[in-house]
């Protein structure tokens, strides 16, 4: 829906879950997680490592398979396969792996929890890089986001949207609950009456360390029903609707120009029009220095509302995985940022949200 609209004013949206977070950052699972010293599987991915940092990624790929069905419940080493099937273009087959992954890593015992998790985190980083997407409902609506499954309970997703407008910039923001029954994913007016924080109960500023890099241990903290900002939009730009680009129709020196031409000697057929026309057409085909320096007056207006906002960012979100035993929802979001003085290189976050049965 919101890309149907125009891209130009920064939007918030934010995904509501009644969930528990785990927190990510930019997590990329850009070479194969290291075998462990010693066990039945280990020469075989460490020879598939050496394989894989050659570049020869089908026999990466029969090695870590190799290993993969010698340690059935290590996610580790089914995400070393996801990673040679990614490599090869086998797009499905990947995605395939690294929901299996997931579903590996989704019970973990006490001493395997922190690697577990990151399998989790990178899994859902390489399944939002595969383009793997788990629909959602419109704005104003709610449905079904994953049936019920094996005796576990379906998953239902309401979605909300609102917008205000400031003096330069007009806000557009969305929620997403995520609950076990569509009536309590139900949204009320005050879980999105506000633009939402990043994560409920911390600032964006306590969020982000100085790096840069999430607060990821302050997460775990926040409990109950959390809230995630979903993205963020260009939806309208008051810049430009305050000044404009030059046009003939605001353009002073084609209005003058227009006037002379009709009080010429010879005035063309066609009298006003024709000659809106004509002034028109060399304006913007030849423009004389009285035009040239109305439209850069007006290109500098422009620039210098643009300074005074300072730097806007996009970011669009998708849920990337969810399943109804384990009550996991991957979301996978990436931040684009314009109008910055210098290009910054486009930001990855996946965030893990947990839907309990009861």
């Amino acid at each position: 829906m919101l890309a149907s609209l125009a891209r130009t004013v920064p939007v918030a949206v934010a995904l509501l879950a009644a969930a528990v977070p785990a927190g990510a950052g930019s997590r990329r699972k850009a070479a194969p997680t290291p075998a462990p010293a010693s066990g039945p599987a280990s020469a075989l991915r460490q020879e598939g490592t050496r394989a894989y940092r050659a570049g020869r990624y089908d026999e990466a790929l029969a090695k870590f398979r190799a290993a993969a069905n010698r340690d059935r419940d290590d996610p580790d080493a089914l995400a070393d396969v996801a990673l040679a099937l990614q490599k090869l273009g086998r797009t499905a087959e990947a995605v395939t792996a690294n929901q299996g992954v997931v579903r590996l890593a989704a019970h973990p015992s006490a001493d395997k929890a922190k690697r577990f998790e990151k399998a989790r985190l990178a899994a859902y980083f390489n399944l939002g890089r595969l383009g793997a997407v788990v629909a959602v409902p419109d704005a104003g609506a709610c449905a079904s986001l994953v049936p019920a499954t094996d005796g576990c309970k379906p998953m239902f997703a309401c979605r909300e949207m609102r917008q205000t407008y400031g003096s330069r910039l007009a806000t557009l923001w969305e929620v997403l609950r995520i609950a076990r029954t569509k009536e309590a994913a139900i949204l009320d007016e005050d879980d999105y009456h506000e633009v939402p924080p990043l994560i409920r109960g911390l600032t964006d500023a306590e969020y982000d360390t100085e790096a840069g890099r999430p607060a990821i241990d302050l997460l775990p903290e926040q409990e109950g029903d959390t809230l995630l900002r979903y993205g963020t939009e260009e939806v309208g730009d008051e810049c430009r609707r305050i000044y404009g680009d030059w046009s003939c129709d605001t353009s002073e020196e084609v209005r003058a120009e227009t006037k002379r031409c009709q009080g010429s000697s010879t005035p063309p057929d066609g009298g006003s029009a024709a000659c809106f026309r004509l002034s028109c057409d060399r304006a913007e085909s030849a423009p004389w220095p009285a035009v040239q320096a109305e439209v850069d007056r007006r290109t500098q207006r422009l620039a210098t509302c643009y300074e005074r906002l300072g730097q806007l960012d996009d970011t669009t979100c998708v849920v990337v995985y969810a399943d109804p035993c384990s009550g996991l929802v991957g979301t996978y979001c990436t931040t684009s940022f314009h109008r910055t003085s210098k290009p910054r290189a486009e930001h990855h976050r996946v965030f893990e949200l947990t839907a309990p049965q009861d």
